[in-house]
Formats: C-alpha cells, structure tokens, sequence
C-alpha cells in the first residue's frame, strides 16, 4: 500500500510539473497578482482550507502550517503533500476571460518527540505567495487605439523549521524559523498601433530572500473550567515578524530610442508583520466547530512592481465545522470518512479605483483514510474576488485540491498491550 501511496505522489507531481511546463511564459492565475507580491498563501493544510479557515486555533493530529503551537498533538509522525487544480473565470464590464492551471502548494513534516510535555519538532517547504497574470488594455487617444499587455509570473516560497512547548496543563508555545525567498517577473508592453514608431517595453525582474520568524500559543480553555460543554475548548494566538527582502535584478526599458538595462540591488521591499487568532471546540465525540481572523498591516507596503497601487491593511474570516467518523467497527464505508465544510471573507491588501477588493468564498473537503494513519484528503475551493464594475474585475477561482497524509512512529514508544 505504501509503495503504491508514493508512486502516486510522485506521478501526482511530475503530472503537475508537467501541466505547468507547457503553459506560456507567463502562468494563469487571478489578475489581481499584479498588485504587491501576488496572492498569500498563509495555511497550506488542506484541512484547514476545505474548513474555510486558517486553522489558528485548530490543534490536532496534523501539521499547522500557520500557527506553530497548535502542532503540540500529533500522536505519529505526519508527512503530508498538497496540491490543486484551479479553474479562473475572469470577467468586466465588456468581456470574459478564462484560464486553469496546476501547482503543487507543499509539503510538511511533523514529528511528535514527547506528548507529555507537549514537544513536537516540524518542518517544511511551502508556496508564499503566487504571481500569475495576463491583462489586456485598449485606450483611445488622437492618434488611434493603443493597447498595453500586462503579464507577470513567480512568486515566493518559505522554508520553515519549528518546535512546540507545553509550559503548563492548558498552555502551549510554538516558535518557527523561516527562510523565504522567491522571483517576480513584470512586464509592461504598450503597442501604439503606428508605423514607424517603436513600441515600448517594460521588463522587472526581481529576486527576493530574507528570514523571518513566526511564534504561536494554544489554551486549552477546557483543563481551566468545569463544563462538560466547553471541555474540549482552545483558543489560539499567531504572531508573524515583518520580512524586509534583500532585493536584487534588473530591469529593461526598450522605448523608441534606446533600449537600457538597470541593475536594480538594494531595494527596500517589506513584506508587513501579520497576526491573529482562532477557536475551536468539540461537540459530542464528532463535530469539531472552528473560527479564526487574520490581520495583515499593509498600509506602509512599498511596491517595486511597474504598477502602482493603493495598499491598505487587510484581513481574513473564517468558519468551518468538521464531522468526524464513526468510532464503531461495523459502520458503512461513508460513516468512516471525515467531512468537512466552511465559509470565508476577507478583505484585500490594496485597492482599485478607490474600491476596495473584497473576497467571498466557500469550501468543503472529505478526508479518506487507506489504512490507519494514511488517508488522502480532497477538497473543493471556490471564491469570488472584486466585481465587474466601477472599471474592476470580478475574479473567480475553482480549486480541486489533493493531499497525501501519512503517519509513523518515529520517536513515541508504542503502548504495549496487557
């Protein structure tokens, strides 16, 4: 089973590897990625998402790519690989575009060293943010029509390392460390539609690394209070430090009469500090309720990008519930899976036209299990950002999504039977 689980994986990756290879040089994605660093990916548990939340407050027996603390609960080493499908719809007051694409989002590790004193160590390697767009634009001027083509691609990605502390009954730490690093390539070519004169064209290139940190805490409100109801309760709190890039590229400018090459080193890009905080209980023995919000201070961001735009500070919401499987031994098939469901809305990190860029969405998913500890989980995304209206875009996005879960004993001892 094992071997057939890996074999898939790796047929699941160059299947996407592929997909991606034989797109144009510039990847589909939403038309806002031309704004700032693109779209954030702050949770990569698909967990998480098929619950519409980041999953702050959430602990359990998976990896947290958000909040570090809540990975305190793993009972066996977890390894688990994430990816999706997505299918955009692109739409304004006079047109309609659509595009799909694959990408593999990441891949995590979480080992439990003692469940007692609550240590776990976790690792992995995750999709920051991602840039992928294509916009036309036909402006009238005296001399006729003149079209502007916008396209970009990249994005970043993080490396991430992190241990887990009980200090207390109900109290939990967590600190991780970060390495992030990525490329983001913009175009910006302006066809004036006449002979004889040379058309203009704009190339960014900009590579971007730094370290940054993260720290989280769970409490375990129920070990605080005597209620039946609330004993399962925990609240969590995530706190991420500001990432100022070390930036470095070039940039190409070919008008009508030159064509120059900018080497472009040392300039400042801040990635903001974000924070937030979640909820979750257990209801009976199957039904997991979970909140959370999510902050991100973007109103001081200086972009490097060749489009210039309004950046405010942002925020995420999210609630999902989580019905989990039958404990009985002789229940059908469909009382062995975990279902899970939920809704989001947020609001962008920058503004157009004086609008702000809202975000609606809905998500559910189904977690398979193969054997004991690995199981595959499915989900489906779908959400709607901006409007087509006030010279917006309204921009909607279908994500199939697929993860591999496996579970091992690594360092726990195995409790013996009597």
């Amino acid at each position: 089973m094992m071997r057939t689980i890996i074999k898939s994986i790796i047929l699941f990756v160059i299947a996407t590897s592929i997909l991606r290879a034989q797109t144009d040089e510039f990847e589909p994605g939403s038309p806002y990625t031309i704004f700032g660093v693109g779209e954030l990916n702050y949770s990569n548990s698909l967990r998480t998402r098929s619950m519409g939340i980041n999953g702050i407050g959430l602990s359990g027996d998976y990896v947290n790519s958000l909040n570090p603390a809540a990975n305190y609960d793993m009972s066996y080493t977890r390894i688990s690989l994430n990816g999706k499908y997505s299918f955009y719809k692109y739409s304004d007051a006079t047109s309609t575009g659509q595009d799909s694409d694959g990408k593999v989002d990441g891949l995590n590790i979480g080992i439990p060293i003692s469940n007692e004193k609550g240590i776990s160590l976790f690792l992995g390697f995750n999709r920051l943010s991602s840039v992928g767009y294509q916009i036309t634009q036909i402006e009238q001027n005296t001399s006729g029509n003149e079209t502007r083509f916008y396209s970009g691609k990249g994005g970043l990605s993080k490396i991430n390392v992190g241990l887990t502390y009980k200090l207390a009954n109900s109290v939990v730490l967590g600190a991780e460390y970060n390495y992030a690093f990525g490329n983001i390539i913009d175009s910006k070519k302006i066809d004036f539609g006449l002979q004889g004169v040379t058309n203009t064209d704009i190339r960014k290139e900009i590579d971007l690394q730094n370290s940054y940190f993260k720290g989280g805490a769970i409490i375990e409100i129920g070990n605080l209070v005597k209620s039946k109801l609330l004993k399962d309760l925990k609240i969590g709190f995530y706190y991420q430090t500001k990432i100022n890039f070390n930036s470095a590229g070039d940039a190409i400018y070919t008008t009508s009469t030159s064509t120059d090459t900018v080497r472009i080193t040392g300039e400042p890009l801040e990635f903001p500090a974000s924070f937030g905080f979640g909820i979750s209980n257990k209801f009976g023995n199957r039904y997991i309720v979970s909140a959370d919000l999510l902050m991100h201070n973007w109103e001081n961001f200086q972009s490097t990008k060749i489009t210039v735009a309004k950046y405010e500070n942002s925020y995420q919401l999210g609630l999902g519930l989580e019905i989990l499987p039958l404990s009985e031994s002789d229940v059908s098939y469909w009382n062995k899976l975990t279902y899970r469901m939920g809704v989001f809305y947020g609001k962008e990190y920058y503004s157009v036209n004086n609008n702000d860029i809202n975000v609606l969405g809905a998500s559910t998913g189904v977690n398979i299990p193969l054997t004991n500890q690995n199981s595959i989980d499915l989900a489906i995304m779908y959400l709607i950002r901006g409007k087509n209206s006030d010279g917006l875009i309204k921009d909607e996005n279908l994500s199939l999504a697929l993860g591999f879960n496996f579970g091992e004993l690594w360092f726990l001892k195995r409790q013996e039977e009597n």
